[in-house]
């Protein structure tokens, strides 16, 4: 049997069709034009668009042409669905978490206590006029009129881990990992925590203890450091602290919401409050010697009113 192959069966010859005249030859092409400087090729290949869980986030692309790259972008990105109610395609939802709903996950493991924060943070309570701390290293004292006027939350499962207290006004995240992505959410977490005693109305700071986190670290530490202050280790003092706001400097301040740390903070104020009513305005990074080569990292995310 013959198979057709483009109307032509195989194993048939088909027949010449008559000569044609040949045609009039071309006319020779002219030589190109030497390309100008400003038109000449790179020999640099263009950039690629970095992944989102790398230290290059940062790093300028065609795709994302801010001076930092797709953290801005993710950052600039959250601060507009902060403000503007309207904006189109935010993927961050209302929370509904309870903490109810946690402690029927988590029954034998969750057991709230009255405890202070840790110590690292009691110069900032004073300072923005937190509820004080009691001082006491009695956890559980039973006495309203000693014991302390936070609550410590403690989460170490298989899938998610989650430690960090709640104040009127706070919220101190000291430990946060989410092993398994089916665990409810880590800002979620920490708005049904606060809730259990507290108005969400009233949260104006978040708080993140010891940042490790890659990505974040490695951002606020060799860029918004390194370049704009000097060596980290070398040029700081312990508790110095650095101010970021988008009033004095947009391009930082967009690029830390847009790190992993600052989507937490940005997604716990997306999910507490109705878009258009509260905005992260604010961003405060410092340091404490941990030991002879390494320095603990913090951060502090101030929540405002969106002006009206």
């Amino acid at each position: 049997m013959a198979f057709v192959h483009g109307g032509i069966q195989s194993g048939a010859v088909a027949p010449a069709p008559a000569p044609s005249p040949a045609p009039a030859p071309a006319p020779a092409p002219s030589p190109a034009p030497a390309p100008s400087p400003a038109s000449a090729p790179s020999p640099i290949p263009p950039p690629q668009v970095p992944r989102t869980d790398t230290k290059d986030d940062w790093k300028q692309t065609d795709q994302y042409p801010q001076i930092y790259g797709r953290i801005q972008a993710d950052g600039a990105q959250r601060r507009t669905w902060m403000l503007d109610a309207t904006a189109p395609s935010c993927s961050i939802q209302a929370c509904t978490l309870t903490f109810e709903d946690m402690f029927a996950l988590y029954p034998d493991r969750l057991k709230p206590s009255h405890k202070d924060p840790h110590e690292d943070f009691e110069d900032q309570i004073i300072e923005l006029g937190l509820p004080d701390p009691a001082n006491t290293s009695e956890p559980m004292d039973s006495d309203p009129a000693t014991q302390s006027p936070y609550w410590r939350f403690t989460i170490m499962s298989g899938g998610l881990d989650w430690v960090g207290y709640t104040g009127q006004g706070a919220i101190f995240i000291m430990a946060m990992y989410r092993y398994d992505k089916t665990t409810p959410h880590i800002s979620d977490i920490a708005r049904a925590f606060y809730c259990r005693d507290f108005d969400i109305g009233s949260l104006r700071h978040i708080f993140f203890h010891d940042v490790v986190e890659q990505q974040t670290s490695e951002f606020a530490d060799d860029v918004l450091y390194t370049y704009n202050i000097g060596t980290l280790g070398e040029s700081s003092t312990e508790n110095d602290r650095f101010d970021w706001t988008h009033d004095a400097n947009p391009a930082e301040f967009e690029a830390l919401l847009g790190t992993n740390v600052g989507k937490i903070a940005s997604a716990l104020v997306l999910g507490a409050f109705p878009r258009g009513t509260r905005v992260i305005n604010r961003v405060v990074i410092w340091y404490t010697q941990a030991d002879f080569v390494r320095m603990n990292m913090y951060m502090r995310f101030d929540v405002e009113d969106v002006a009206s």
